[in-house]
């Protein structure tokens, strides 16, 4: 799990490990400047270079009670992962991904990506997520790079198909 927080115009990531059965254990990734545009970060354990960017300056979107406008933000938020930071241990690899918003009171909001379905509040400090129903996370299977048509080779046929698109047919 990736804890991302903001304050006083830093953005600071800690991972955590979330075994089965035991505690959790915490390595802090470090600190970098929200609205600065490039991710870096410096002061932690960073090994395979965690980059994570907040661009803080939306202000069109949702609101706390409204999430008609949330197509019109222009801004946002953007990690970058290496394989390795998450235990994959190749690009064929297929792993859970969820995304969720604490408030600054520690509350785990209902802002959920994917949505966790309508007439859920705010979750608390300390969610139980068994009381919702379904998985709170999709499942994303990574592509070979250059394998343009996702049969798991990259031959001919990609490169078929990357041509047609340099040509514009």
């Amino acid at each position: 799990m990736l804890f991302i927080n903001t304050f006083g115009g830093n953005i600071y990531v800690d991972q955590f490990t979330l075994p089965t059965g035991n505690p959790a254990s915490n390595t802090y990734r470090g600190q970098g400047t929200v609205n600065d545009g490039n991710g870096f970060l410096s002061g932690g354990s960073n090994p395979n270079g965690m980059q994570v960017a907040m661009n803080n300056t939306n202000s069109l979107g949702m609101t706390d009670t409204e999430a008609s406008g949330t197509a019109s933000a222009l801004h946002g938020f953007e990690p970058f992962v290496a394989y390795g930071d998450v235990g994959i241990p190749d690009a064929r690899a297929s792993f859970g991904i969820a995304a969720s918003i604490t408030r600054s009171n520690r509350e785990v909001s209902n802002q959920w990506l994917p949505g966790l379905g309508g007439g859920f509040g705010n979750l608390g400090q300390i969610p139980d997520m068994t009381t919702i129903p379904g998985d709170q996370f999709v499942l994303v299977t990574l592509q070979i790079l250059g394998d343009i048509n996702g049969d798991d080779d990259v031959d001919a046929d990609d490169t078929s198909l990357f041509v047609v698109v340099l040509i514009g047919m």
